[in-house]
């Protein structure tokens, strides 16, 4: 597993009704984040990061499959369990409109114009 800045063997579990989020950025240095429900949305995980305005950054969520999903800012995303790692990527801006559309996953190929 990635490397993690905090402990969470000791508070794994819905401690006191909360979950437990991982978040990150390029570096794969995740910080664990406290969540008051089981699901929570793009924007939600961006204002956990401290990343502002959230329209300016990609969140990808790494599947237990290892793929990474991406999220758009209203898409809720239901949290299984505490060792859910999410990604907040400042976007270069061509990119982010696509991911904001269309999840990465079974994504059609573009067809040629004409």
């Amino acid at each position: 597993m990635s490397n993690h800045s905090d402990d969470a063997s000791s508070d794994r579990g819905h401690a006191g009704g909360r979950r437990f989020i991982f978040i990150s950025d390029e570096t794969f240095d995740f910080v664990r984040k406290p969540v008051g429900d089981d699901k929570i949305t793009g924007a939600q995980i961006a204002e956990l990061a401290g990343k502002h305005p959230h329209e300016d950054y990609v969140i990808l969520h790494r599947l237990p499959s290892g793929e990474l999903e991406a999220k758009r800012p209203n898409e809720p995303t239901k949290l299984a369990d505490d060792d859910q790692q999410f990604f907040v990527i400042k976007s270069d801006g061509t990119s982010n409109d696509l991911l904001r559309r269309r999840p990465l996953h079974g994504m059609a190929a573009p067809q040629p114009d004409g």
